[in-house]
């Protein structure tokens, strides 16, 4: 992306507790959805909640709704004519090679048979949702709906979680499913606690969801202690970090006052066990909990240490093609019992390790391509926001500021798991995308307020092609 005539941006109106000077908003003409977009667009919102909230893993289980949500809103998507738009976004270049390197090792997979039931499993699964949500987005209010959509979703897993959940070793997880394990379970509620902490603080949020992200703030942070994660608290802090970056001074009073009084609420609720479990994470010498608790928490932290010194090697030894995709565990098994000892059979505990041992140097240079092609995008959108009068100029702050702490949640996130063939990154890439896509769209209807900002509309990151449209709307109105 260019960087010549970049002219000074400033922040728009009561974003983020800061304030400044109203600018006019220009006139706007909405993309007007068809019927069949309307269609999908709600399909999307079901699945999206129920993604989230993973209520349907549970309940009404025979139905297979969200088999049935993702199929309609796939063949909406397909008929809206807008998939093929996406292609020219870096984010989806980046994922195709990411697929690529994925296909390419299954040849030599240490296990093809199974590398092939996972990318047909988990992977297609995870490509095809990313191309179902980016044309199914027309607006860049679509985008803020799927969000909120998603909040709702995250604030109904901790009560379902404290409903039907069971504990293992005193830590709460989902009795099955995608979060049968508390680790896995404490991650999607970081990530919910990330959402509402953009919901809540915007102030141009409709009243009923700020109050609403407020409350669920209680039950999100009590599932989490419950889970006893400590690699969630790291997570959460780097999402603070960033969210903190954008709130004013007595903004960040606020927010951290509201953080305390959550924690003296929830603790209470936690049990002794639990709490001296964190503290392991500064001194595993000393600690009151329970001696088999304590024994299983440093040997927790040993063995994610073992599994991350293990598929570095393996990277390095497998350089271009890794070992197959889903085939660390069998290869670190198989080296265990030829040095004469047994083997872990567990999954990284890393997802940059995970990809990067799995699919070789070029598929961990592809997943890293996507997250910092996604975070080029949203910084793309907040700095054409600053510089356009755009109607909806805070939603689409928020909405940004949203897929940001998102985004660093999920990069914090896979320092501690292995989800690198799951939906979780490829549906917040597809925010992005659509994001930026409807913005670029909307944009260029829109007058800036300069010559300079023009250009870089027409210069979105990776987007090929400058619009022709765009910058002769530019022109006949400098004229």
């Amino acid at each position: 992306m260019s960087t010549v005539g970049v002219p000074s941006f400033r922040r728009p109106a009561s974003v983020w507790g800061q304030t400044a000077t109203p600018v006019p908003a220009s006139p706007l003409s909405e993309t007007i959805p068809s019927p069949l977009d309307k269609i999908g667009f709600i399909f999307l919102i079901l699945f999206i909640f129920f993604s989230y909230s993973r209520v349907l893993e549970f309940f009404l289980t025979g139905l297979r709704l969200q088999l049935v949500f993702s199929l309609l809103g796939l063949a909406a998507a397909v008929v809206s004519g807008r998939m093929l738009g996406c292609l020219r976004s870096p984010i989806t270049l980046w994922l195709f090679g990411l697929t690529g390197c994925m296909l390419v090792s299954v040849p030599l997979s240490a296990w093809p048979g199974a590398s092939v039931g996972i990318i047909m499993d988990d992977w297609s699964k995870s490509f095809i949702l990313f191309l179902t949500i980016v044309p199914l987005l027309a607006t860049t209010s679509h985008v803020s709906r799927v969000i909120s959509a998603a909040a709702i979703g995250s604030a109904v897993l901790p009560i379902l979680a404290l409903w039907i959940g069971e504990y293992s070793s005193g830590r709460l997880q989902m009795p099955a499913g995608q979060y049968g394990n508390p680790n896995d379970l404490a991650t999607a509620i970081a990530m919910g606690v990330m959402l509402w902490v953009a919901i809540a603080a915007n102030p141009k949020s409709h009243k009923l969801m700020r109050i609403i992200g407020v409350l669920s703030m209680v039950p999100l942070m009590l599932v989490m202690m419950k889970t006893g994660s400590r690699a969630a608290l790291f997570v959460l802090a780097a999402g603070m970090i960033v969210a903190l970056a954008n709130f004013s001074m007595m903004a960040r009073i606020k927010f951290l006052a509201g953080i305390t009084v959550l924690m003296l609420i929830t603790m209470p609720f936690v049990s002794n066990d639990l709490l001296a479990r964190f503290f392991v994470i500064f001194d595993g010498s000393k600690s009151t909990m329970d001696e088999r608790m304590e024994e299983e928490a440093i040997g927790s932290s040993e063995s994610r240490l073992y599994l991350l010194e293990e598929s570095v090697k393996m990277t390095f030894r497998n350089p271009l093609l890794g070992v197959g995709v889903g085939q660390f565990a069998t290869v670190e098994a198989a080296d265990a019992r030829t040095e004469g000892r047994r083997g872990i059979w567990h999954g990284t505990h890393n997802t940059y390790t995970q990809i990067s041992s799995e699919t070789g140097f070029p598929g961990f240079i592809c997943y890293v391509g996507v997250l910092v092609a996604c975070w080029r995008s949203l910084s793309w959108v907040k700095r054409m926001n600053w510089s356009y009068s755009h109607p909806r100029k805070t939603e689409i702050a928020s909405t940004v500021t949203a897929l940001k702490l998102q985004l660093v949640t999920l990069a914090a996130a896979g320092c501690f798991a292995h989800f690198g063939y799951l939906w979780l990154v490829p549906a917040m890439a597809a925010l992005v995308c659509g994001l930026t896509l409807a913005a670029r769209r909307e944009f260029s209807q829109l007058r800036p307020a300069g010559a300079a900002p023009a250009a870089r509309a027409a210069q979105s990151p990776g987007l090929t092609g400058p619009p022709r449209r765009l910058i002769g709307l530019h022109a006949q109105a400098r004229s």
